[in-house]
């Protein structure tokens, strides 16, 4: 970035402008603002997104608290329940199979055939593992 657009932000970043009003004023990335801010010693008011217990960023992070693991379930349960309203009212698109059968709920012919013999295979793999 050139000496004159420095400038440009050092002044636009005193006025309190966000990098991303910056980086239109430039014609640039907020990425190349954000860059030229840590490189110039400019201070910025970008933070990382931090997300606290209770949230999917957090168990993503590997946090295992009972708020962390709550929150995981009940979105676990929403996006079930919205692939179940969707697949009633007749707007979701997935194919039929045994990953329809748990995922979607489908229990048509397909699905219910293949599920079974998913499951059946499942159970000979356990019991060949366990040399009965």
């Amino acid at each position: 970035m050139s000496p004159e657009r420095v400038d440009r932000v050092r002044v636009l970043a005193a006025a309190g402008l966000q990098d991303r009003l910056i980086a239109e004023e430039l014609g640039v990335s907020w990425r190349t603002v954000l860059r030229a801010r840590a490189r110039h010693g400019i201070p910025s008011t970008w933070r990382p997104p931090v997300s606290g217990c209770g949230t999917p960023g957090a168990y993503k992070r590997g946090c295992r608290c009972e708020t962390c693991r709550a929150g995981n379930v009940a979105r676990l349960n929403a996006a079930k329940a919205d692939r179940y309203a969707r697949r009633a009212a007749g707007t979701a698109q997935f194919t039929h199979g045994a990953t329809a059968y748990g995922n979607w709920g489908c229990r048509c012919v397909i699905c219910s055939t293949e599920h079974s013999t998913a499951c059946a295979a499942q159970h000979k793999a356990r019991k060949d593992r366990r040399g009965q």
